[in-house]
């Protein structure tokens, strides 16, 4: 099957709607717990100005299925980045999904970086993630 990464703030800002439905809303459904539909649509249109925060929204397709999405936020002045959401659709579990779109997230922003970033961070709800630190090419035990 044709799997491709897309990152709607480069291309395909028309998926940004049926991802926000078909992932985000169902896997984020507690009331102020995910951004607004506009707020991301804005985030993902504003310009890259090296000062303010630079939302993405990866988007890995199975074919034409959404297989699943992480959005996360580059603080260029700060060199981090702050995940914000990750979510797989059920269909496409235990297949390594959520690695494959985090270890893209490292690449892109080790290439929009320019040098090594000073921190990731993860919002979670999930306490056994919580005690999980992105490193090189995976994820390892330790906060």
């Amino acid at each position: 099957m044709d799997e491709r990464l897309v990152d709607l703030r480069e291309q395909q800002l028309d998926l940004l709607e049926r991802v926000y439905d078909a992932l985000l809303r169902v896997h984020f459904p507690v009331p102020g717990e995910l951004d607004d539909l506009e707020t991301m649509r804005a985030g993902l249109q504003s310009e890259v100005d090296g000062l303010n925060p630079e939302l993405h929204v990866l988007v890995l397709l199975q074919g034409s299925e959404l297989a699943g999405c992480t959005c996360y936020e580059y603080y260029p002045r700060g060199n981090h980045c702050l995940i914000s959401y990750v979510c797989v659709s059920e269909r496409f579990r235990r297949m390594g999904i959520a690695k494959r779109m985090l270890v893209q997230v490292q690449l892109q922003l080790s290439q929009r970086a320019q040098q090594p970033l000073a921190a990731i961070f993860a919002e979670t709800h999930a306490f056994a993630t919580c005690n999980k630190k992105m490193h090189g090419n995976g994820m390892v035990d330790t906060c």
